[in-house]
């Protein structure tokens, strides 16, 4: 075989494998934002289900987003203190900030019940699944981060 055949192939190898690959950037993986819509698929909810979660969903993230609002200035002025407290203790972590989580925590249950109560009795067999699907997303998600970047 000459050598400019083997070039041909080799570029033409490289590039069918460039397109690949900008195809697999381009499609990507799925939205975290999805996965609820896959994990709710095992019970084939009706329309007036979907809508029912929907509306629960949209519920959900609002109190989150509301919390999480309220987190903000606390955390900021908590963390802050750094910068003039002369402790090398850390400082009590605010009552506040404690209270506003286990409202995260509360409605994130709420919400789960109300997965729970939009199925019928023949869906409530998935539902174990569905929480071992949320386990693995939520909870367990956190504790596979990759170590940090050492300098």
């Amino acid at each position: 075989m000459e050598k400019i055949t083997l070039y041909k192939i080799a570029i033409a190898g490289l590039v069918v494998l460039n397109l690949v690959l900008v195809f697999f950037l381009w499609a990507g993986r799925p939205r975290s934002g999805q996965a609820h819509f896959r994990a709710l698929e095992s019970f084939g909810l009706t329309q007036d289900q979907r809508e029912s979660f929907q509306k629960s969903v949209k519920a959900h993230q609002a109190i989150l987003q509301q919390i999480e609002t309220a987190q903000k200035p606390i955390l900021k002025e908590y963390f802050e203190s750094l910068k003039v407290t002369p402790t090398a203790s850390a400082l009590p972590v605010p009552t506040t900030v404690l209270e506003l989580e286990e409202q995260k925590i509360q409605a994130t249950y709420q919400h789960f019940l109300a997965v729970k109560d939009i199925l019928n009795p023949d869906q409530l067999g998935e539902y174990p699944a569905f929480i071992d699907f949320v386990i693995r997303q939520v909870v367990e998600r956190k504790e596979k981060r990759p170590p940090p970047v050492k300098d």
